[in-house]
């Protein structure tokens, strides 16, 4: 597990295009998530985690960064380049100095002059209209999501993954204070169900988190407790990127596609919002849809919103 120091096999001290030999290969940052920008601000190193088409997973000490390509997503934890990926092998090391991620043979990627991003829940203020708009369009659009029959009447719900669990979870998220622990409970036993680097109530769960824009204080404060509970029990019951999420959850941090679908509802009219929803629900093979049911099923959990068919 412990990484090699490979500064010695950088042998540079800046990584500016203009200073690298014929064969190195400078990456520049387009955009960097606040989480990802604290994870890079001190000297270490850490190894290539794993490697897929549109991200690389770096691992430094016990916490992930993922390297995007331009046209992907920014989230709290991930540094988006200008263009591709570089070309990484799961177990290759790294040393970063504050400034750059250095690779063996020159190859770095810079970080200087790229100012963070927190990513940042906002709250958002719904109509009666729009909450009634976006209960039935939003139905319509998680149609893949093999949780999508949470958002159904609770004798319904029973048939998804993770069986009367589901639906036991919601109502107890949704009831008061003396709920919290059997809320709690009921989600630690779903993380981790579902298949994909992501498992599917885990991005529920994001998307539950992410719904926590919609309610007050008081209720929103309880309910991330509920999070937060499960952020931390994570560990062992799921995989490290999904951990990841979840962790930024539970601190009210989401990948700008969920916050998206937020900033287009507090926004006047419904199709700024629906194409949101629809740039969500085509993520990943059904996380973003999954995501935006949690979200849905969120809203409908808060006991302001009468006609919640989870009661």
């Amino acid at each position: 597990m412990s990484p090699e120091a490979i500064n010695a096999c950088c042998g540079q001290t800046d990584c500016s295009p203009a200073d690298q030999d014929a064969t190195s290969l400078v990456f520049q940052v387009k955009a960097l998530g606040s989480v990802a920008a604290r994870r890079l601000s001190q000297e270490g190193t850490g190894r290539v985690h794993s490697t897929f088409r549109h991200s690389v997973n770096l691992l430094c000490g016990d916490s992930l960064v993922a390297l995007v390509d331009a046209p992907s997503a920014l989230h709290p934890f991930a540094v988006r380049l200008t263009g591709g990926l570089p070309g990484l092998q799961v177990g290759q090391a790294f040393s970063l100095d504050g400034q750059a991620i250095r690779f063996a043979g020159g190859l770095c990627v810079t970080l200087s002059e790229v100012a963070p991003q927190r990513l940042l829940r906002p709250k958002v203020v719904l109509s009666h209209l729009k909450t009634v708009w976006l209960r039935r369009v939003g139905r319509r659009l998680v149609r893949r999501s093999e949780l999508a029959s949470l958002l159904e009447p609770c004798g319904h719900a029973a048939l998804s993954l993770g069986g009367g669990d589901g639906p036991r979870f919601l109502r107890a998220f949704a009831a008061g204070d003396e709920a919290e622990a059997e809320a709690l409970a009921c989600g630690v036993g779903l993380l981790g169900l579902g298949q994909g680097l992501t498992p599917a109530f885990d991005d529920f769960f994001v998307g539950v988190a992410a719904s926590l824009a919609f309610v007050p204080y008081r209720e929103a404060s309880r309910k991330n407790r509920i999070i937060a509970g499960l952020a931390k029990a994570a560990c062992g019951r799921t995989t490290r990127v999904s951990r990841e999420f979840l962790n930024c959850a539970a601190q009210g941090m989401f990948s700008q596609p969920v916050l998206a679908v937020l900033d287009a509802l507090s926004a006047p009219g419904t199709a700024p919002a629906y194409r949101a929803m629809r740039r969500l629900t085509g993520l990943g093979h059904t996380s973003g849809a999954d995501s935006l049911t949690g979200l849905l099923a969120g809203l409908a959990s808060s006991h302001r919103l009468a006609g919640n068919p989870l009661h």
